[in-house]
């Protein structure tokens, strides 16, 4: 059994499991539910899906919780965000850090992490937008407070200490750790999700300081599915992979026009590999954020969230209504 058919005959048993303790035998995932459960980790699947035996109640709730605010989650990270700040702005707005940017930019070389090219941007990997002012700062603590993201981590990964640097106040992850470089153009579709990075693993740096992490990350382009991100699943339709939500999650590997390397000017491709060097203080920080990045990003892809965020405004209806 291959790794999407032991997805789908978990999600099924999920799908069982909270249409029985709400005893609503048609209830169904919507999209951007299903598209989080093709994301999450396989292990914690096999979890979920255990509380069927195990009867906890206190846990299935706490799912059903997770799963209901997937949509409220795409949605605070894709809705546009305000204009960037690096002067005095209004009151209760803070500055961008330039102290954090200059930092990232030494870090980077002062080049584009993925093309290699010069004079690039410094974006945040979690939007700025997420903690800018004590307001927002509090959206982000009601999103996160009941959120889907243990769904995306390995249980070994996942530590909330981490993620409570995203709503502790202003400016809270207004860090290097939280930045990249990108060219100009990447950064322009790096805020509207057409790719993502994903995190392939960590080694102590060999030709750096002791205290340096060398980060390997993978460039992905996105797919874009046009359909309504809310639209019930069917799960046994799921099967035929022609026709169901996994054609979305198939890497699209049509480089986009002006998305080129700098030293050869070739097209940047799905599957590209490369190095971010980072001190070993701010490592698990810089990780995080990335892996919480690409698991939305991939969910708004394959669910339709990513071509019409404004459909995610409303909670994900139950699973089991």
């Amino acid at each position: 059994m291959d790794e999407y058919e032991q997805r789908l005959d978990l999600a099924e048993r999920i799908q069982t499991l909270l249409r029985d303790t709400a005893n609503n035998p048609t209830g169904k995932f919507s999209a951007v539910q299903f598209a989080a459960i093709l994301v999450a980790p396989v292990a914690r699947l096999r979890e979920f899906a255990q509380y069927e035996f195990d009867r906890n109640y206190s846990k299935i709730l706490v799912l059903r919780l997770m799963l209901h605010q997937v949509s409220p989650l795409v949605h605070h990270f894709l809705r546009k965000p305000a204009k960037a700040i690096d002067s005095a702005g209004p009151q209760g707005i803070i500055r961008r850090n330039q102290v954090e940017v200059k930092q990232c930019r030494l870090r980077d070389g002062g080049l584009c992490i993925v093309t290699g090219t010069g004079c690039p941007s410094v974006c945040h990997i979690v939007p700025f937008t997420w903690n800018h002012t004590v307001n927002s700062a509090h959206a982000t603590r009601e999103v996160l407070a009941m959120s889907p993201l243990p769904i995306f981590y390995e249980q070994s990964d996942w530590t909330g200490l981490i993620h409570t640097k995203l709503y502790a106040g202003p400016g809270s992850s207004d860090k290097s750790w939280n930045m990249l470089s990108l060219s100009y153009l990447l950064h322009k579709w790096w805020s509207k999700g057409y790719f993502g990075l994903k995190y392939l693993g960590t080694t102590p740096s060999s030709s750096s300081p002791q205290d340096m992490h060398t980060i390997e990350l993978q460039f992905r382009w996105l797919p874009r599915s046009q359909e309504h991100p809310m639209r019930p699943i069917e799960l046994q339709e799921q099967r035929d992979t022609t026709k169901g939500i996994m054609i979305y999650q198939l890497d699209t590997d049509s480089p986009k026009a002006g998305a080129n390397f700098g030293n050869s000017n070739r097209p940047i491709c799905s599957d590209h590999t490369f190095q971010v060097h980072i001190n070993q203080k701010d490592s698990p920080f810089f990780v995080a954020t990335i892996k919480l990045r690409w698991a939305i990003l991939q969910v708004a892809a394959m669910s339709g969230g990513a071509q019409a965020p404004e459909l995610l405004q409303g909670h994900d209806p139950d699973p089991d209504p």
